[in-house]
């Protein structure tokens, strides 16, 4: 088996880094100045005073917590936001719940009952998980290849007995940055009467309908299923406002042929009191925001992230990055090279996420980049410099083929 190597970055002095002051992109950590491409808060709304105040007003009108859980009183100001969250996406049910995490556990296994999870083999672990827990409770779980719609289609025929059958992919695959196709799945899951099961943590807030030439982000941020003008029959789609809205609380749409009480069953919305007013009022201060000023936001992300692959791929570096997706992850190699690259990016002041096994193969670790609104071009050139300098002879893959 192999070895947990995140455990060996943290042993390297490379994980839980200490954070003593923020301004915006640029952290004191460990002492020294660094420039954060860490954080995932792509749309910059975290140092927006209506965020901070609307909290504020929650929380002086409902107190620091609503004790009860939902499934035992239901306080207004929850069904409020889930309304603007079918708004938003265009789903006829919404739930919320308190992190992404904590919505796949408690309602993955309820949808699969003792049916069956198709999960693409590169699903995002926090799923995989909760398929392993829906597992325990009996549903069967099997993986068909990455992105292979002829593999699931031959799988769904040969369970074509089992019921229910889920399947469950990742909206955006956080280290390819691919989009799931959405109307090819809707179509299958149509024609052999299944549920699709998308984790959408970084295309809710980044992506929107309408995509083009020009704006391939698309408009208003509803998340992957209206980016490729789908709609939600036999579609769950699982989302957080902690990415791209900057704020916290996660949720799932539920469409309209599910007729399972699943409120009475999920365990977050039996057993725990909701999500605090002071969070769900900086929730639905991140709404109003992107309606007024999304748009805009995500018009400065695309600029600065063509402007980083650019540049990455100038130097050498074989990235996949798709719809000018926020997130740039770049190759380096073995560990040992991940760990040399790390130190010598922090030492220049650029603080990256760090990727190892089990979240990506051992032997193909990487850094990778979370570009926001509130970072410069000038943040932009002291990575690229930075990544410039990198002795690390397995990262240097020349890629004059790969367009730019």
């Amino acid at each position: 088996m192999s070895k947990n190597q995140l455990k060996l970055l943290d042993e390297s002095g490379l994980a839980g880094l200490k954070i003593t002051e923020v301004n915006g992109r640029e952290l004191v950590c460990e002492g020294s100045k660094v420039i954060d491409f860490c954080g995932t808060n792509y749309l910059g709304f975290d140092f927006q005073p209506e965020l901070l105040q609307r909290g504020e007003q929650y929380g002086r009108r409902w107190g620091t917590m609503c004790g009860w859980s939902r499934l035992e009183a239901d306080p207004a100001i929850y069904k409020d936001v889930e309304a603007r969250i079918c708004k938003l996406t265009g789903a006829p049910r919404a739930l919320l719940s308190h992190t992404i995490t904590i919505t796949n556990f408690s309602v993955l296994p309820v949808i699969a009952q003792k049916g069956l999870i198709l999960v693409d083999r590169k699903l995002h672990t926090v799923v995989w998980e909760a398929c392993r827990l829906a597992r325990d409770h009996g549903a069967g779980v099997e993986k068909f290849e990455h992105q292979d719609l002829n593999h699931l289609e031959t799988l769904l025929k040969k369970h074509k007995n089992s019921h229910p059958r889920v399947i469950a992919v990742d909206g955006v695959y956080s280290i390819s940055t691919e989009l799931a196709p959405i109307r090819e799945l809707q179509m299958l899951c149509k024609k052999y009467d299944a549920w699709l099961y998308v984790d959408d943590a970084h295309g809710f807030g980044v992506l929107g309908s309408d995509p083009s030439a020009s704006n391939a982000h698309g408009k208003g941020g509803g998340g992957v299923v209206s980016h490729f003008n789908g709609n939600y029959d036999r579609t769950f789609y699982v989302s957080s406002f902690g990415k791209a809205f900057c704020t916290h609380s996660g949720f799932i749409t539920l469409p309209g042929e599910f007729t399972d009480n699943l409120p009475a069953k999920a365990l977050s919305h039996i057993y725990s009191a909701p999500v605090s007013p002071h969070t769900l009022g900086t929730v639905d201060a991140a709404l109003d925001l992107n309606e007024r000023i999304g748009d805009g936001e995500r018009a400065k992300i695309r600029q600065l992230v063509q402007y980083f692959c650019d540049g990455v791929r100038r130097l050498g570096y074989e990235i996949e990055n798709h719809r000018l997706h926020p997130v740039i992850f770049v190759p380096i190699g073995e560990l040992s090279e991940l760990i040399v690259a790390a130190k010598a990016l922090l030492a220049g002041g650029v603080f990256t996420g760090l990727r190892a096994y089990p979240v990506v193969p051992e032997n193909e670790c990487g850094v990778r980049f979370a570009i926001t609104s509130l970072h410069t071009k000038a943040h932009l050139d002291q990575a690229l410099k930075v990544l410039g300098q990198l002795d690390v002879s397995k990262a240097r893959r020349k890629c004059s083929n790969v367009a730019a």
